[in-house]
């Protein structure tokens, strides 16, 4: 399964912190829906103070592409703009993926 995993790490400013959620939030249930997205979701950072992290996962490039230079997404890009330091971001290509029965697999052999 190829999917492209887009992780977004904002640290804003504490009186902006409410408002990059409310902006994150807002763009969350329509980027959900389009096309070719597969997950998006908003997280606080335990033990990071403030930070917040965003997620986007997506089928294909071309509906990667398409979202971003949508009006929707513009509402990310000011959420950014709400950092105390730079924001990271990361896009990464997955081409495999593995759940439970690969834990399942190497801990076979452990001895109790």
């Amino acid at each position: 399964m190829y999917m492209i995993v887009c992780i977004m790490k904002i640290t804003p400013e504490p009186d902006q912190r409410q408002a990059v959620l409310d902006l994150l939030q807002s763009v969350k249930g329509p980027t959900a829906v389009k096309s070719g997205c597969t997950e998006c979701s908003v997280f606080e950072e335990f033990g990071h103070e403030g930070r917040i992290i965003y997620i986007e996962q997506w089928s294909s490039h071309k509906a990667l592409k398409e979202h971003i230079v949508s009006t929707i997404y513009s509402r990310v890009l000011s959420a950014m703009e709400f950092a105390s330091e730079a924001p990271e971001i990361y896009f990464h290509e997955v081409s495999s993926t593995y759940g439970m029965d690969f834990i399942m697999s190497l801990r076979a052999n452990i001895p109790a």
